[in-house]
């Protein structure tokens, strides 16, 4: 029976939601990965620190380095909204799934919610340097300032936590529009229209 389903395009338009919803599942665990790396060049070789776990420059908590830890004082409003948006855009997603049936319409509205919402967190997901920078330099003076957080910025990059996120939620957004055109959504909508 799953065979004839994916043998049609509605089929494969169901299984490219899915996928499209496990990539944006996958992209709430990726920030336990490292959140920033900070190069300092030196007369030798560089010193490397990675900084970690991506979840405590968005909800606050420990910043573990190879060296120390360090407790944040602020959180990335950035990365914060930006994991919101693909768990809403997970959301929207799954809930398209009781629609795709009798009300094909409503489904089509979720999907189109859900494209939204995960383009709009993995943008964010992808430009939270500066953001990062700035909690990871408040934990480590345990205060702010801004030379310092310049500093910081100038000598970090954004690592798999956020990179990771932003990547896999592209990617579901890829396979969500994709979804759209190849079950007949789009022609669907496109009929209703002109009706």
């Amino acid at each position: 029976m799953i065979k004839t389903l994916l043998k049609t395009d509605k089929g494969r338009g169901v299984g490219l939601r899915l996928i499209a919803s496990l990539l944006l599942f996958i992209c709430l665990f990726m920030p336990f990965a490292e959140g920033l790396k900070m190069t300092v060049p030196s007369s030798g070789d560089d010193v490397i620190t990675t900084y970690g776990p991506a979840f405590s420059f968005i909800f606050g908590g420990s910043l573990v380095s190879e060296h120390a830890t360090y407790q944040t004082r602020g959180i990335s409003v950035v990365g914060l909204l930006g994991f919101l948006f693909l768990l809403l855009s997970l959301a929207a997603v799954a809930s398209s799934f009781f629609f795709i049936k009798d009300r094909r319409k409503t489904a089509a509205l979720l999907i189109g919610v859900s494209i939204v919402l995960g383009l709009a967190g993995s943008i964010m997901m992808l430009s939270t340097h500066q953001n990062a920078a700035a909690v990871l330099a408040d934990a480590l003076i345990s205060g702010h300032s801004e030379s310092v957080v310049n500093t910081v910025t100038k000598y970090t990059s954004l690592q798999f936590g956020f990179i990771g996120t932003g990547i896999f939620g592209l990617l579901s957004v890829v396979a969500s529009v994709a979804s759209l055109f190849l079950d007949g959504t789009v022609d669907f909508l496109k009929s209703q229209i002109v009706h």
